[in-house]
């Protein structure tokens, strides 16, 4: 009975794990992000030295992956791509993908590199003309145009007089590994994270020193500075402070910088760093809009030139209308004043006013007369029939 449950459990755990990666293959073809529906591999970029081609035509270390070259998948291209064993171990083959980036050379054919991105999962294409490549010598310069996150292995790493002329230098990897990046979501005051200038919502932590976040996982960040700071809290306590160099890319300027930060768990708040970072689907790198110059403002394909209008020209033509392309010469009809018909007249009668007073007395002498018109009154007299009160002093007088 034991042996029966054994093998019940043994094939619902193996079912379970068919489940799983299918359900990772499907959601990864379904992923917008990943616009590429080929094997979701690709070359990526380690570096790229500074005035080579590449640099001139805009490839980015750690962001690009190359998927494609003149519209054949990057993976049929190189030999033992198709076995998983052979990619984990780096033995894979890059004869025939040289053999044909010569031939278009020796045929002068251009070169069409498609590219993927890891800003926001953008594909663009990217032509170098073989002429370029003819005519350029091998570029000696030791300075890198971007840091190198890693520290990758000779194998898996192109190296060949081809891509030195081009200037940068490949490694066969899935593009999922462009999504190993922990966003700052918050730094707290007088921490470590704040004190090595980290910024919160627009710093990226991409990578660490000697490619400890290489692999990747959510809790792969916090447990690399808690091991590091064990191990050196244990060694030596007298030791100076522990110093561990990220790398933090910012989207508000599109750039990656090294960041030496000292973790410490006495700083007066939680945790090493002194900071909340996530991971995963909603914090993968955004697109930088307009940096690869496939979005372009207006409808139109043509540039909109502004020297070109003068006054009383057309600025928004409409269908049928031709945008002039020469100016008039400024003359005494070039501005017309135009015409303002005057307003209606109003069927209303105005109301004018009944008493129109010149001044405040012949104000009052009006509504004195109109007043006594509307009380009859009389002109009042010093002798009328009542006579008058008899005087006190002849009354006084009488008596004595």
């Amino acid at each position: 009975m034991f042996a029966f449950a054994k093998k019940l459990v043994n094939q619902l755990e193996q079912q379970a794990t068919e489940q799983i990666s299918n359900l990772s293959l499907n959601s990864h073809e379904a992923d917008t992000y990943f616009k590429q529906k080929g094997s979701g591999w690709g070359l990526r970029v380690l570096s790229v030295e500074r005035g080579s081609i590449c640099a001139n035509h805009g490839f980015e270390s750690w962001f690009d992956f190359i998927v494609g070259v003149n519209d054949y998948e990057i993976n049929l291209l190189i030999g033992g791509a198709d076995s998983e064993e052979n990619v984990a171990v780096g033995k894979v083959d890059y004869t025939r993908l040289l053999g044909f980036l010569k031939n278009l050379v020796d045929n002068l054919q251009p070169i069409r590199f498609q590219v993927w991105n890891a800003k926001g999962g953008t594909l663009r294409t990217i032509t170098v003309p073989s002429e370029e490549i003819v005519n350029s010598g091998i570029a000696k310069t030791s300075e890198l145009d971007d840091v190198s996150l890693e520290k990758p292995s000779n194998e898996g790493v192109v190296k060949n007089d081809a891509f030195k002329k081009l200037g940068m230098s490949l490694q066969y990897a899935p593009l999922e590994a462009a999504t190993y990046v922990w966003h700052v979501l918050n730094v707290k005051a007088n921490s470590p994270a704040y004190q090595a200038g980290l910024l919160p919502g627009a710093d990226y932590i991409i990578g660490s020193q000697d490619g400890l976040l290489a692999t990747g996982g959510e809790d792969l960040l916090g447990k690399v500075i808690t091991s590091l700071y064990l191990r050196s809290k244990s060694q030596d306590e007298k030791k100076s402070q522990l110093s561990v160099i990220l790398y933090a890319y910012n989207h508000d300027f599109d750039i990656v910088r090294p960041v030496t930060i000292y973790p410490n768990e006495e700083w007066g708040g939680g945790g090493l760093l002194g900071c909340d970072v996530g991971y995963g689907l909603l914090h993968r790198l955004p697109e930088v809009f307009g940096k690869f110059g496939e979005a372009k403002s207006g409808d139109s394909d043509e540039e909109m030139n502004y020297n070109d209008f003068s006054p009383g020209t057309t600025m928004f033509a409409t269908p049928g209308e031709t945008k002039p392309t020469t100016s008039s010469p400024l003359t005494s009809q070039t501005f017309v004043p135009a015409s303002v018909a005057p307003p209606p007249h109003s069927s209303k009668s105005k109301r004018k006013p009944k008493h129109v007073a010149n001044d405040l007395s012949s104000y009052f002498e009006e509504e004195t007369k109109k007043s006594k018109e509307m009380d009859g009154s009389k002109a009042v007299t010093s002798h009328g029939d009542i006579p008058p009160p008899p005087s006190v002093l002849a009354h006084s007088e009488e008596h004595e």
